[in-house]
C-alpha cells in the first residue's frame, strides 16, 4: 500500500491543527527539531530575513521505496 506524508518542520501541536482540515490518509508529520529535513539537505534558513522565521524546509517530493530513497526533488 502506498503512503503519502507530509513533512513540516513545526511542533506537534501545530500538525494536530491541520489534521482539522480532513486529509484523508495522507500522514502528517511533526520535524519540530529540523532534524530529518537537515538530513536530507533541505533545511532552508531563513533567520536573516526581516521577521526573522529561522530555520524552515524547502519544498520537496521524496518517493522512497522499501526504505531507500528512490527520487529527491
Amino acid at each position: 500500500m502506498d503512503t503519502i506524508a507530509y513533512i513540516s518542520v513545526d511542533n506537534a501541536s501545530m500538525i494536530n491543527a491541520w489534521k482539522d482540515l480532513k486529509f484523508g490518509d495522507e500522514m502528517l508529520l511533526s520535524d519540530g527539531n529540523g532534524d530529518f529535513t537537515k538530513a536530507v539537505s533541505c533545511e532552508l534558513d531563513l533567520s536573516d530575513k526581516p521577521i526573522g522565521l529561522g530555520v524552515r524546509s524547502k519544498r520537496y517530493a521524496m518517493h522512497v521505496k522499501d526504505g531507500v530513497v528512490k527520487i529527491l526533488n
